[in-house]
Formats: structure tokens, C-alpha cells, sequence
């Protein structure tokens, strides 16, 4: 998650919402719907997604939308993108990103957390990291070590040294570029 590309929205019911996704995220913003019972539950909202913070973890539900660019309209959708993020993000995180978790609503149409009933949503399952430590944060207050610079670099450098290459042409990758100007305009 990302406190640069997010912005805190108001949990309120909003008409322009499915129903659906509605009720899962008033269900994911109450304390007493964690199996680890927090005292409360940071919520944000971001364009793709909204993110439930408790004090330990992070769920990160998808939205059901469709765009050009990703299709996240189906269950099956979210669920193949939750496990593609998981397996992308350990590469790098492996400690952070700890799986995906279901909701689930039972026989009396209540909502829970990986529990029996029928599997109504996909999440992500992330450790917290300590606000304090986060790259912006640390920016800002221009408290970066040296050190910490030079060790993040090597493993960004060694990662992608050692990546499998993808294999485009010229042209492809134009072509693939101009489609997404075009798409973002």
C-alpha cells in the first residue's frame, strides 16, 4: 500500500456504489469483523481498491470495476489479481505480503473472514509497516541513511539483474506506449 497514492475517504454510504460493495466495506471497517480484534480500523480508498489498516495488518480489497487497461469485474478476476500481487510483491516483500484471505457470508447472510459459507470477495493479506519508515515519511524529514540507500539500491540493482527479460520489439513497445497516451488522455 502506498500512503503517496491514497487519500482517506469517509466510509459513508455513497449512491454512487454497488450495494454489494457497499456492505463489504462498512463489514471490513469494524473492528469486530478481524480475527485479531483491533481497537480500530484505518480505511482508504483508492482508485482500484479501498484498504483496511488494523494495527498489525492490512486487507486490500479490490473494487469491481472495468477499465481498458484491467478487468477486475468477476470474482474469479479478483481473485487471480490478489494472488498475482502476492506473488509479484513477495519478490520484494516477501515478509510483507502474507497471502489472500476470503470473505465469505454464511447461511444468515452474514459477512466473515475466511470463514464457511460461500466466498463473496477476494483480499490481500499484508503485514503493517510502521508509518515512521515509510519512503515519503522518511523524505520528507530527510532521514534516510547512507547505508540504507546503498543496501535498498543493491537489491533493486540485483533484482533486476536478474530478472527474466521480456522480450518486445521496437515497435511493439511504441506501439504498446502510444495506446497507453491515448488510454490515460
Amino acid at each position: 500500500y502506498s500512503r503517496m497514492l491514497t487519500m482517506p475517504m469517509p466510509v459513508k454510504p455513497d449512491s454512487g456504489r454497488e450495494p454489494e460493495l457497499e456492505a463489504k466495506v462498512a463489514f471490513l471497517s469494524r473492528p469486530d469483523s478481524y480475527i485479531e480484534h483491533p481497537a480500530h480500523v484505518e480505511t482508504v480508498e483508492t482508485h482500484m481498491s479501498w484498504v483496511f489498516m488494523t494495527e498489525r495488518f492490512v486487507y486490500k480489497l479490490t473494487k469491481p470495476v472495468k477499465h481498458s487497461f484491467l478487468d477486475f469485474s468477476t470474482l474469479d478476476d479478483r481473485r487471480r489479481d490478489c494472488l498475482e500481487e502476492v506473488r509479484l510483491n513477495r519478490r520484494l516483500a516477501p515478509d510483507v505480503y502474507l497471502g489472500i484471505i476470503a470473505i465469505t457470508r454464511d447461511t444468515q447472510n452474514k459477512l466473515e473472514l475466511d470463514g464457511d459459507g460461500e466466498i463473496t470477495e477476494w483480499l490481500v493479506k499484508m503485514r503493517r509497516l510502521p508509518a515512521d519508515r515509510m519512503l515519503d515519511h522518511l523524505l520528507r524529514g530527510q532521514r534516510i541513511p547512507e547505508q540504507e540507500i546503498r543496501r535498498f539500491s543493491c537489491k533493486l540493482a540485483d533484482f533486476y539483474r536478474n530478472a527474466p527479460p521480456v522480450h518486445i520489439s521496437a515497435y511493439d513497445y511504441r506501439q504498446q506506449f502510444l495506446t497507453d497516451i491515448h488510454s490515460n488522455r
